[in-house]
Order: C-alpha cells, then structure tokens, then sequence
C-alpha cells in the first residue's frame, strides 16, 4: 500500500510527459498550433508531479529527430522560445 502511494508521482509525471509527447508529435506532423497549450499545460502538470521531470524536456528533441528524421537545425529553431514568444504577443 505504501509503494502505490510512494510511486503515484512517477505514474503521474509519465502520464503527463506521454501527452506532452503527443502534443508535440502532432504539431511537428500538422503543425496546428492548438497542440501547443496542450503541450505547455501537460508538461507543466507532469513538472507539478515530478521535479525530475525537468529530463524529460531533452527527450522531445530526440523523438522528433528519430521520428521525422528531420535535422537537428530544424528541431532547434522549432523549439526556440522566440518562436513562441511570437504565439504569445498576437
């Protein structure tokens, strides 16, 4: 019984990456930008679960690379925050 209620924050910040995971799969697919609050609410979730969850943020790169083949330079400047300060001044 203690270990359920030990390990809840792990499932809980896993769930929370897997969507954030998601999210950030189908933007980098379709490139609709309603996938994008989606994406910042579910990691902010998973960073409320887990402190350690902060690792996760290097794993998102590494699946669009591996998932698109896409080249590093193109992962870096999607995931700039001066691309998003752009979303959030209009």
């Amino acid at each position: 019984m203690i270990a359920n209620v030990k390990s809840r924050d792990e499932i809980l910040s896993m769930l929370f990456f897997l969507l954030t995971l998601r999210s950030a799969l189908l933007y980098a697919r379709g490139g609709k930008w309603q996938h994008l609050p989606i994406l910042a609410l579910s990691f902010f979730a998973a960073l409320l679960s887990k402190e350690s969850a902060i690792t996760y943020l290097a794993a998102v790169p590494l699946a669009l690379y591996f998932s698109r083949k896409r080249r590093v330079a193109t992962i870096a400047g999607s995931w700039s925050p001066w691309r998003y300060r752009r979303y959030c001044s209009s």
